[in-house]
């Protein structure tokens, strides 16, 4: 990987290339800092400035696309006309049009199963949350002392395996969180790729794809974005990503840089 900001002078070549851009951002870690409680994470006046700024760009489409449910996600950012990608892409908003990768009743069935099992051990370990994202079930352990990490880890994976073997939910694993999710072929890459292929067609041209992300769910947009301008937030030695930015205000950086190189 390489440092975004000693690459400066391709990075202009490259946004001075093609006029249309698809802007893509992670929420949680990308434009906010992690936090603990996730509740605690808000966009800063700084970040939703520039991104307004962006979002009304002649050639500009934004797109935020987070782990976080759809209207949480809205209500985080409260831009308008611009897309959303809530649950790792399994719902979205593309300039209004609602998007819903369709689920099976038994998934839901099997996911309020794991949820009444995991919330019966969750009294012995502290700091444990669990979140029922409606689409998902989120076990957040960032509060959660060392020592106790692993006997979770080990009830968590005894609690799984059954509903694993069935091939009904699969683990998404995050920073500091287990998601159990619906086994199927979708994720935040397949809601990017859609992105790009509807740009495209609306716009009679193919766009430069830009994506930044800070965690392993962002790797499978990495790989599937081979030809864009793709971003991680933190350095990884085995990330697919092109380049790396050193945290959300590096981020917010480049995005005061992306405005004034198109402006």
């Amino acid at each position: 990987m390489r440092y975004l900001w000693d690459n400066s002078d391709k990075i202009t070549a490259l946004l001075k290339s093609n006029q249309t851009k698809l802007l893509m951002l992670d929420f949680d870690g990308t434009l906010t800092p992690i936090v603990k409680p996730p509740k605690k994470a808000l966009l800063s006046s700084r970040a939703r400035d520039i991104l307004q700024k962006l979002s009304t760009k002649q050639g500009v489409f934004l797109a935020i696309i987070s782990g976080r449910g759809l209207e949480v996600l809205k209500e985080r950012i409260q831009i308008p006309n611009i897309i959303y990608g809530g649950i790792h892409g399994l719902e979205g908003e593309i300039y209004t049009k609602r998007h819903l990768f369709p689920l099976s009743k038994q998934y839901f069935s099997v996911l309020t199963e794991i949820q009444n099992k995991i919330q019966a051990i969750m009294p012995g370990f502290n700091g444990a949350l669990i979140w029922n994202k409606k689409l998902t079930l989120a076990l957040d352990y960032r509060s959660v002392k060392q020592p106790q990490i692993k006997p979770l880890k080990t009830l968590f994976d005894k609690i799984l395996s059954a509903y694993l073997k069935n091939g009904v939910v699969s683990i998404l694993s995050g920073k500091k969180v287990w998601e159990i999710i619906p086994n199927v072929n979708w994720d935040k890459g397949s809601f990017v790729k859609l992105l790009v292929k509807q740009i495209t067609h609306t716009n009679k041209s193919i766009p430069i794809a830009i994506y930044i992300g800070d965690d392993k769910t962002d790797e499978n947009v990495f790989k599937k974005l081979g030809s864009g301008l793709t971003i991680r937030v933190g350095k990884h030695n085995h990330s697919r990503a092109k380049y790396y930015l050193k945290n959300s205000s590096d981020v917010l950086k480049f995005l005061q840089f992306l405005y004034n190189e198109i402006t």
